[in-house]
C-alpha cells in the first residue's frame, strides 16, 4: 500500500522540509539568527501606541458665553446652531450640552463619511448664522475630535514669581517646545486666562457726555485685525490689511475715545483705569506647596511617543528659565505605554524559565536546555 493510500502517513512536503533542516544545520542556525536579529530590530524601532489610530467621526462646536445661564445658552446658542447643521449631509446625531458660561454641540457623522471635509462644511454653516454669536459670547470654535496622544507633563514652579510672570515663563516654554520637530501640541494647564479690565470713571463719562456702550464699541473697533483685499499693479499684488490687535493693558490706554474740533483728544486712559489681570476663577495649583503651571506635551499622529519624550528631555537642559523659576518633568505619560510592553517581556521570561524547570524535572538537563534555547526565536519572529 502506498503512502497516499494511508491517511495517517505524514505529508510529503512537510516530511521533506523537516528532513532538509535535519540535514542542514547551518540553514537552521542562519534562520534562527535572522529571527533573533529582525525581531530585536522590530521591538526597538516599532511605534507603540496606547490606542489605535482611528477617526472618531465627531465634530465639536464650542461657544464660550460669559455670564449666561444654561437656559440662555440653550436658547441663544444651541438651538440656533442645531437649526443650521441639522440638515447637513452625513450628520448622524447631534448632542448638545448647555453649561453656565459655555455651550458644546457634538456632531456625530455617519460611517465612511470624511470628517475633514465635513469640518469645513460645518464651519461654513455656523458662519452663515445671522447675528451670531450673541454680544457677550466669544466666536464659536469648530474642531474635529481626535484621540489625544499624551506624552509628558512639565511643571513650571516658583516661590518668588507672581502669577503673571509664572504664566509668561510657561508660555515661553510652550512656544519653544512647538518648534521641536516631533512635538505636535502643547497646552497650558492650571493657568487662568488673561483678562484686561477697564474701570471707567462715571464722572468722566458725564463730563464728556459718553456712555459705557459707546466706550465699549470704540474699544472693540480699535483692537481688530482686518483684511482689506488686494490691489493688482504692474509690479505685483499689494495686500491691504490692518494689524491692530492689542494684547497688553498699556496698549489700550492710547485708544482715542473722543476727538473735539479744537484739537482736544480724550483717550481711554483719561477716563478709565486699565489693568492687566486674570479671569475670576478660584484656581490653585501647587507642587509640593509651591505655585505651579503645568505644560502638557502631546504627540502628533503617527509619531512615536518615545521619540517625543526623548526630544523633550534633550531640550529641557538648554531652556533658560527666569531666576527663581524652575522647570522639571512632573508626569511621564509614556509609562502607560511602556508598562504593558514590559509586562509582556517579563511574562515571556517567566514562561521560558518555567518551561526549562519543568523539562529538567521531567526529563533531564539536556532536554531542558535545548527546548529553552528554542523558545526565544519564535517569540522574536512573532
Amino acid at each position: 500500500m502506498s503512502d497516499t493510500d494511508n491517511p495517517t502517513a505524514p505529508a510529503k512536503g512537510s516530511a521533506s522540509l523537516i528532513e532538509y533542516f535535519a540535514r542542514n544545520h547551518i540553514a537552521v542556525y542562519l534562520i534562527t539568527f535572522l529571527l533573533l536579529v529582525l525581531g530585536g530590530f522590530a521591538i526597538f524601532n516599532s511605534t507603540i501606541e496606547r490606542y489605535p489610530e482611528l477617526d472618531l467621526r465627531t465634530i465639536a462646536v464650542n461657544v464660550p458665553y460669559d455670564g449666561a445661564t444654561p437656559r440662555e445658552v440653550e436658547e441663544d446658542i444651541i438651538r440656533r446652531v442645531e437649526e443650521s447643521i441639522v440638515g447637513l449631509d452625513g450628520v448622524d446625531r447631534i448632542t448638545s450640552n448647555a453649561w453656565e458660561d459655555r455651550a458644546e454641540i457634538l456632531i456625530e457623522l455617519r460611517q465612511w463619511v470624511d470628517s475633514v471635509s465635513r469640518l469645513e462644511i460645518v464651519r461654513t454653516a455656523v458662519d452663515r448664522i445671522e447675528d451670531f454669536p450673541p454680544p457677550n459670547a466669544d466666536p464659536p470654535e469648530v474642531v474635529r475630535k481626535e484621540i489625544v496622544r499624551e506624552v509628558v507633563f512639565l511643571a513650571v514652579t516658583s516661590e518668588t514669581a507672581g502669577e503673571d510672570e509664572l504664566r509668561r515663563t510657561a508660555e515661553d516654554l510652550r512656544e519653544q517646545l512647538l518648534l521641536l520637530p516631533h512635538v505636535g501640541l502643547v497646552e497650558l494647564i492650571g493657568a487662568r486666562d488673561r483678562e484686561i479690565q477697564f474701570d471707567v470713571d462715571e464722572s468722566q463719562l458725564r463730563r464728556h457726555h459718553l456712555t459705557i456702550d459707546q466706550v465699549r464699541a470704540l474699544v472693540r473697533l480699535a483692537t481688530v485685525n482686518l483684511t482689506g483685499g488686494s490691489i493688482r499693479t504692474e509690479s505685483g499684488t499689494i495686500v491691504m490689511s490692518m494689524m491692530d490687535k492689542r494684547l497688553r493693558g498699556e496698549e489700550f490706554r492710547d485708544i482715542v475715545i473722543l476727538s473735539r474740533p479744537d484739537g482736544a483728544i480724550v483717550r481711554l486712559g483719561d477716563i478709565a483705569t486699565v489693568r492687566d489681570g486674570f479671569v475670576d476663577d478660584p484656581l490653585i495649583n501647587t507642587v509640593n506647596g509651591v505655585p505651579a503651571v503645568f505644560v502638557h506635551v502631546q504627540a502628533p499622529p503617527r509619531a512615536n511617543p518615545d521619540d517625543v519624550m526623548a526630544e523633550v528631555e534633550r531640550f529641557l537642559p538648554g531652556f533658560e528659565a527666569p531666576p527663581g523659576t524652575s522647570v522639571e518633568l512632573w508626569l511621564d505619560e509614556t509609562y502607560k505605554i511602556k508598562k504593558p510592553v514590559q509586562s509582556v517581556a517579563n511574562n515571556s521570561v517567566i514562561s521560558a524559565v518555567l518551561v526549562f524547570v519543568v523539562l529538567v524535572l521531567l526529563f533531564d538537563l539536556r532536554v531542558g536546555v535545548w527546548i529553552a534555547n528554542a523558545y526565544p526565536p519564535p517569540k522574536s519572529g512573532a
